[in-house]
């Protein structure tokens, strides 16, 4: 049993919207980041064919960042260890 709460997410706040400025977050010291092709699906996921584009209505460039070393530190304990969101 982990001793924090773990969340493995993409909360609406992953999205700058509106020119808004991007900061580095206080928790890291080592933020990497990658290019990422963005898909807007339209449907709800249980209707949703994905191997058609007709269920597609927006695509986007995006940059994913990742805390690397606290990345490191969930994948030392064996917890899934994507992008992570600290409650």
């Amino acid at each position: 049993m982990p001793s924090e709460p773990l969340v493995f997410v993409k909360p609406p706040t992953a999205l700058l919207l509106a020119n808004r400025p991007f900061y580095h977050p206080d928790f890291t010291q080592d933020l990497h980041y990658e290019g990422e092709i963005v898909l807007r699906v339209c449907k709800m996921a249980a209707q949703c064919n994905l191997n058609s584009l007709t269920d597609i209505d927006a695509v986007a460039f995006g940059i994913d960042f990742t805390a690397r070393d606290l990345q490191d530190k969930l994948k030392s304990k064996g917890h899934p260890w994507g992008n992570c969101q600290r409650l």
